[in-house]
């Protein structure tokens, strides 16, 4: 009885999952110490790579890693909702979560919160949608102590005048299943 209730429980909650393959169309980095302000135009191309749990078609939760172009890999989790727009084939995306970078600039940043919005758009019958997703990362410098300061992005930092953030658009391919 005890392994045909788990059998039960697994394909359930096979169900309402969704598997996200998705590559980054846009990628830009923005610093802002005070008053300063530069924008970065990150060259290449990002792959994405996520899962998600939707429950009751409406909101649930996902992780995604995040990897290539010439800008750092992140790994991020997040809740998501899913609400319909009017059309039945269409729904608005929203997310807000915690990104964490990896690899090289995960020296100099920690992760921090992650915010996003799109549409989905999925056809009734078929189990594959496409889904275009605005996302914002903002990114935490890693304080020093004040004989490690080396530029002006260290100076402004202890100070609390130094941001950083990410904004990625992506475009995903889901799989229902």
């Amino acid at each position: 009885m005890k392994q045909i209730l788990l059998t039960i429980f697994f394909l359930t909650s096979l169900i309402f999952s969704q598997l996200r393959v998705g590559v980054d169309m846009s990628r830009k980095m923005t610093e802002k110490i005070t008053v300063l302000k530069s924008n970065t135009k990150i060259d290449g191309v990002g792959f994405t790579l996520g899962y998600e749990k939707i429950l009751l078609s409406l909101v649930g939760v996902g992780a995604e890693y995040t990897v290539g172009g010439d800008y750092m890999d992140t790994i991020q989790g997040y809740a998501v909702a899913k609400v319909p727009v009017g059309v039945p084939m269409l729904r608005g995306v929203v997310r807000l979560g915690y990104s964490k970078i990896l690899g090289d600039w995960e020296k100099d940043y920690d992760g921090g919160l992650s915010y996003g919005f799109g549409v989905r758009l999925k056809l009734p019958v078929i189990p594959i949608g496409i889904e275009a997703l605005y996302s914002i990362h903002e990114l935490e410098k890693k304080s020093k102590d004040v004989e490690d300061v080396e530029d002006v992005e260290d100076v402004a930092n202890l100070f609390g005048q130094y941001e950083i953030s990410n904004t990625i658009l992506n475009l995903t391919a889901t799989y229902s299943f």
